[in-house]
């Protein structure tokens, strides 16, 4: 006598709630990480002056930081 297996049912309302959480949660993610950088280069710039220069580091900095990510 064979034994059947139970696949669990497709509920597409919870696929959808996984969805929404995950673009809630990227869109969290990179909301803070926009916000950090312009905290970070307006406040070397105060320390350091010259804010294209700090500007243009710091975004250099987090375009070579994803990109090895």
């Amino acid at each position: 006598m064979t034994r059947r297996l139970k696949r669990p049912l497709y509920h597409p309302l919870k696929r959808l709630h996984t969805d929404s959480l995950l673009v809630l949660s990227v869109f969290v993610v990179a909301s803070c990480g926009l916000a950090y950088e312009l905290i970070a280069g307006a406040l070397a710039s105060y320390v350091l002056g010259d804010s294209v220069l700090q500007f243009s580091t710091i975004i250099g900095t987090y375009l070579f930081a994803m990109g090895i990510g």
